[in-house]
This record gives structure tokens, C-alpha cells and sequence, in this order.
């Protein structure tokens, strides 16, 4: 948002003033302190992304639950749905009360089965459709409690959640313009310390708000506070620091406000409910607050009011920590006034907005500036605000971003250019690499209907509607050619070009990195799980995956479901069936009812696999964590020093970027060996 000042000041030219101000002891003292209150009007302005988020939630049954059923996978409590599976918005949950009553419940509606008493998914009876009076059950594995769960502001109150941003950059309006002009009347002082002092009660009275009109007015007063300081400060900051240094200082003094955004993501990972979150950010104004009784007035804001004698004692303190010899204003302003500095000033000279258009060149400059801050905040807001939708880690997308979009594409497109070029070769067959066509099929229309590896993949499209009628319970889906890599092969296959390139494979159990100096240079950590104690990272965690591998050769297509959870992939001597995607489950064994719904759920979608045979049960644990753990690490012990390259947590992801990912790890390899290779430099005396 761009502001717009008016001074209002003696007919007076402030040149030799300007010669006597610099960026010195005194000037970076100020600046530091008045810098640091950008944080805190950073962190309220994003606030906002992670206050208001809404969760998944579903309507709460009216009475208690006594089994959960969600496309033919069940759970005891309701409230772990959300954990082990994706609900769609336009999906239902299945719930038998303990009354024996059986309930569908969607986002925003539930349904009461009537005469039917079995647990079953499918259904096309007489139901009773009933509004959501009892409230909603939230997904709180993300979020304990935001604003949206606090007043329930989903579904037909959905609008309200959504006007709370907008209402706070009305106020940062509201707060511009005012305080601006007070900033002219009163002093720019007076209005730093109201302001700061508005935004700590405002952020503090926001915490404990009663409603959600009460959290509105205080976020509404927050805005107009927070506002108000960045434009006084602004100009408090280039009135002191002089001419010479006044670009790099008002640059800088906005990289504050940045990193105010990345305070909020930082809190916003550690900090899961909204009214204590919102009480850590407003802290942050604190330090402010105890030191901005030691801001003085400007000294330029005291001359154009005629307070000569004010602005003399500021220069003279000025001088006094600057260790510089003072300036006697009468003498720097005897070319403007007759007389002392403690005569009247001259008459004000007012100027208004329509001089910022006083003629073609003023004018064309005007409107470039309001575009450029136009298009980069629309830009930075756009992006910031919408940091929770964007994918991937919604902390890090705030802060700094674990897997950029962008670098998740390179390695899914190096990793199928490689296994393309397999496929293309006599190696297919050894390496299990095939071409598969087939179809991903959606509930509802996904946000993105087009997903960034469309390019990357052959003959994307999407489906057409004679196509979707093979699934009657789906209304759009994408349908593509793509490689399918069998591990049982593949594996092997590249151990074979291992050992023909003349490397070594040994096979021993480590517990610590250090067992493997000196005999290496340098480890590259692959290790997956077993970094939870290789590597002492307490992000991985293990993800149970059951699949069936079953016999059915007349399956030619994949079908995958869009929620990750039921698939069904041709290979080149079975087809499997899956699947499960149960976090932090480290059982091995097979679970015989799982196995059921698998099928079952393969079956719906896929009716000619009731004759597949020779089913046999699979169960792997895929590592998991935030985001790909790709990067070096110096470990140090005493002297001794032992490049690491760590190359793990890849999830259900690790076939699809593996080679991709190995390209990037060799990288970081070949920077550590420049490092080894060169010589470390020789003190001299």
C-alpha cells in the first residue's frame, strides 16, 4: 500500500540542516529501535493466516459414535478420520450411533438412514436430511483451535472467516490516512508511541475476545494502529538519518517487516491454538514499548512549528552521543529568518494531492509509482495470505519453503526422463520398467484441475464424459500415460550397474555415522527411518502401507482415487491393489480386515478383480517427514571432520523422485569433494 504525506512547513530551506544529519551512533540508535517495532506490525498484518484457517470438519452426529466408517475403512472414534485418511468437501462419513441409528455426515449437512441398521457405504434408500445444530467436529491434528472452530464460522457463517482480512486492511487504510495527517499536527513522537501502544492492548485484547464481532473490532483497531506506525515511522526514520544514507535506511527499514512474516510462521509451527498465539505475537511489541520513551521529536517537524528551542537541545543530544561539535541553528537558518532562532516562523505553505499531478511529467511518475506498489503488494499478499493452500509445508511456504513446487517438478521430471529412457531400451524388461495408461478420478472438481506434473507425464487430458461413466461415483478425472518402476527388479538391476562401473557394495549394520571414518571421505545418508538415530531427526516417522498383490492379466489400466487411498496398478507379473496410509504405525504384520477393504474398495471401482487370484498381503513403512531432507552437514568430533550428504524422507514419493533427487545429492557430493581437494590455507606469523 502506498502513502502519501503532507508537510506542512516554514518557507525554509532545510539544506544546511541536512549536512549536519548522517547516519552516525545516534541515528543507528534510533533507527534500530524504531526498525524493531516493523517486526511486530509484520507479524499482525500475516496474523491472519494461520488465526483464521479452516480445518476439515463434518456435521457432529446427534448422539454419541459408536463406529465410523469412511469408504469402507472404519474407525472407532470420529475425530481420526482426519489423521489416516483425505475427505474430500463433497465426501460423506458414515457413523452408527449407539442407539443404532446410522448417520451420513458431509462438510456441511447430515442425513439419517432410515430403516437401515448395517454399517454399509453404499446406499439408495429413503434419508432424512437434518441442518448441522449440534455443531461440527473439526480435524485438530493440524490446528488445535482457530477462529474459525472457536465460532464455527464454516458453511453458511463460511463469509464471516472470510471478511476478517479484509476488515483489517480497511482499518490499515483508515490508519494511513490518520495518522499521517496527526503525524503533521501533533508530532510524529507522540503518534509513534500511540500507535505502538495501540497495537500491544489491540493484539492483547484480541486474544480475549468474548465473539466474534468483539475479535473483530479489536483486530479492526489493531490495523489502524499498526498502520499508523509504519507510515509515521517511515518518515521519523529518513528525517533523522540525513540525505546520504536515507535510501539504504528506508530499504532496510522495511526488511524488518519481513522478517515479522517469518516470526508468525515460526509461531504458527510451534503454537496450535489461536488465542495464545495471538498473545506470543503481540509480545513482541514489548521491548518497543519499555524503550519509545527515549524517542525524541524530529528535528525538522520542531523547526516548521517554530519550536526552535526544542529542536536545538534534540541537535544538541544529537551531537553529544555523535562525540561531534554541535550547530547553532540561528546560524544554519540565518538565510531563511532575520534575527534568532526563536522568531515566529514564517507562513505555512500547504500543498494537497492534486499537486502530485501538476503537470505530465509529475503526473506519469505518480501513476507509475501507485502501479509498482499496486502489483507487488498484490503480489506478496496474494501469495503470503494463501500460504495454507499453496502445497506443501504451510509454515515453511511463510517462511521458507521445505520442497518448493517448482523443485518437487524438476525431480519428478529428471526421475521420468530417466525410466522413459529405460523403457526405450533393451534394459526394460531387467530393470521392470513398463508403460501404463489409465486414469486418476476425482469425488468433486479439485481446486487444481490440472496438477504441475501434467507436462511432464504423456498424453494428459482430461477425462471425457463416456470415460466417467465407468465411475458412476466420481464427476471428473485426468487420464495420462505414465511408467510404472517395480522395486523387486529395479533394485537389483541397479546394483548390477554398480558393481559393473567397479563399485563395492558391503553390507553391515551402523549404529552412529562415525563408524564409517576414516575408511570414508564422505557419507551420502540413505538411511531413511533409520535416521531417527543416524542422524538424531525426530521429524521422520514412519507411514504403514498394505497393499495385495494379486493375479488378474486382464487388467490393462491403472485407476487411482484422488485420495491416495484405493489404487489399482497393472505391473508386469501382478497388479496391486491398495491401499493404506496409516502415520506412525510400525507393525510389519498383515492385517487380514484391512486386506478385505482393499479389495472391496478395488472391487467398486474395478468389478472384474472379484476374480483375481493368488492374492498375496505386502506391508512397508515409507519415511516420512515435512519435506525431503536434501542438503550437506559437517559433522565435527574434536579434529575430525566427516562430510554428510543426507538424502531421505521421500514418503510415497521415493520411486517417482529418486533419481531426480540422486542428481541433486551428487551435486552436493562433488561440492564436497572441491572442498577435500583443496588445500587448506597455511598461517603465517
Amino acid at each position: 500500500m502506498s502513502f502519501f504525506f503532507f508537510f506542512f512547513s516554514p518557507q525554509v530551506s532545510y539544506n544546511n540542516l541536512f549536512l549536519f544529519l548522517s547516519l552516525c551512533r545516534y541515528q543507528i540508535f534510533l533507527y534500530f529501535i524504531c526498525a524493531f517495532q516493523n517486526i511486530s506490525c509484520g507479524i499482525h498484518y500475516l496474523a491472519s493466516v494461520f488465526l483464521s484457517v479452516s480445518p476439515q470438519h463434518t456435521c457432529r452426529p446427534p448422539g454419541n459414535v459408536s463406529q465410523a466408517l469412511f469408504q469402507d475403512l472404519s474407525t472407532w472414534q470420529l475425530e481420526d478420520i482426519w489423521t489416516q485418511f483425505s475427505v474430500g468437501r463433497e465426501d460423506y462419513i458414515l457413523v452408527e450411533l449407539q442407539n443404532g441409528e446410522i448417520w451420513e455426515l458431509t462438510s456441511c449437512q447430515r442425513s439419517r438412514r432410515d430403516g437401515q441398521s448395517s454399517l454399509d457405504y453404499q446406499y439408495s434408500g429413503q434419508k432424512s436430511s437434518f441442518p448441522c445444530l449440534d455443531g461440527y467436529i473439526y480435524d485438530r491434528s493440524k490446528w488445535l483451535s482457530t477462529v474459525v472452530t472457536q465460532w464455527d464460522l464454516v458453511c453458511n457463517r463460511e463469509w464471516f472467516g472470510r471478511l476478517i482480512q479484509p476488515t483489517f486492511m480497511f482499518g490499515v487504510l483508515l490508519g494511513a490516512v490518520i495518522f499521517g495527517y496527526l503525524s503533521d499536527r501533533a508530532g510524529r513522537r507522540l503518534v509513534l508511541w500511540a500507535t505502538s501502544t495501540g497495537v500491544f492492548l489491540f493484539g492483547i485484547a484480541a486474544a480475549f475476545t468474548f465473539d466474534y464481532y468483539s475479535f473483530i473490532v479489536a483486530r479492526f483497531l489493531l490495523a489502524i494502529s499498526a498502520s499508523g506506525y509504519l507510515v509515521v515511522v517511515f518518515v521519523y526514520v529518513t528525517e533523522f538519518v540525513g540525505m546520504k544514507s536515507r535510501t539504504w535506511a528506508s530499504i532496510h527499514l522495511h526488511s524488518f517487516f519481513a522478517f515479522g512474516t517469518m516470526v508468525v510462521a515460526l509461531t504458527g509451527y510451534f503454537v496450535r491454538t489461536w488465542w495464545i498465539y495471538q498473545i506470543v505475537l503481540s509480545s513482541v511489541t514489548v521491548p518497543f514499548i519499555l524503550c519509545c520513551w527515549m524517542l525524541p521529536e524530529t528535528p525538522f517537524w520542531l523547526i516548521s512549528g517554530g519550536k526552535y528551542e526544542e529542536a536545538q537541545k534534540v541537535i544538541d543530544t544529537m551531537a553529544k552521543w555523535n562525540r561531534t561539535r554541535s550547530c547553532k541553528l540561528s546560524e544554519l537558518l540565518s538565510l531563511d529568518h532575520d534575527g534568532s532562532a526563536g522568531n515566529k516562523p514564517s507562513q505555512v505553505e500547504k500543498h494537497t494531492l492534486s499537486e502530485l499531478f501538476y503537470d505530465w511529467s509529475i503526473g506519469t511518475r505518480t501513476l507509475i509509482l501507485w502501479l509498482i506498489w499496486f502489483t507487488g503488494c498484490l503480489g506478496f499478499y496474494t501469495f503470503s495470505l494463501n500460504s495454507v493452500h499453496l502445497g506443501g509445508s504451510e509454515y515453511l511456504n511463510l517462511f521458507l519453503t521445505d520442497t518448493p513446487i517448482q523443485k518437487q517438478k524438476q525431480w519428478f521430471k529428471e526421475t521420468f526422463d530417466h525410466l522413459f529412457a529405460i523403457v526405450n531400451s533393451t534394459e526394460a524388461e531387467d530393470a521392470g520398467v513398463i508403460l501404463v495408461s489409465g486414469w486418476q478420478i476425482f469425488r468433486s472438481i479439485p481446486t487444481e484441475e490440472v496438477p504441475y506434473w501434467a507436462d511432464v507425464v504423456l498424453g494428459f487430458r482430461k477425462m471425457t464424459k463416456d470415460e466417467l461413466k465407468k465411475f458412476p461415483q466420481h464427476v471428473f478425472g485426468h487420464a495420462f500415460t505414465t511408467l510404472k518402476c517395480e522395486g523387486p527388479a529395479y533394485l537389483p538391476w541397479l546394483q548390477k550397474r554398480v558393481k559393473g562401473s567397479g563399485g563395492l557394495i558391503l553390507t553391515r549394520q551402523i549404529e552412529d555415522l562415525w563408524e564409517l571414518h576414516p575408511s570414508f571421505d564422505i557419507v551420502v545418508n540413505c538411511s531413511g527411518l533409520g535416521s531417527r538415530q543416524l542422524a538424531g531427526d525426530s521429524e521422520i516417522f514412519p507411514v504403514r502401507g498394505q497393499v495385495l498383490k494379486v493375479q488378474a492379466p486382464w487388467v490393462k489400466h491403472f485407476i487411482r482415487d484422488s485420495s491416495g487411498l484405493t489404487y489399482i496398478y497393472p505391473g508386469v507379473s501382478n497388479v496391486t491393489l491398495g491401499g493404506t496410509r496409516q502415520k506412525g504405525d510400525w507393525n510389519l504384520s498383515p492385517d487380514a480386515e484391512i486386506s478385505k477393504e482393499i479389495l472391496s474398495r478395488c472391487c467398486a471401482l474395478e468389478p472384474s478383480l472379484r476374480g483375481a487370484y493368488d492374492l498375496r498381503e505386502k506391508v512397508g513403512l515409507r519415511p516420512s517427514r515435512p519435506g525431503v531432507r536434501l542438503e550437506k552437514e559437517l559433522l565435527a568430533q574434536g579434529s575430525r571432520r566427516l562430510p554428510v550428504v543426507h538424502n531421505y524422507g521421500h514418503g510415497s514419493g521415493g520411486i517417482a523422485m529418486h533419481w531426480g533427487t540422486a542428481l541433486e545429492a551428487t551435486r552436493l557430493v562433488n561440492e564436497c569433494v572441491q572442498v577435500l581437494r583443496t588445500p587448506a590455507p597455511k598461517s603465517k606469523l
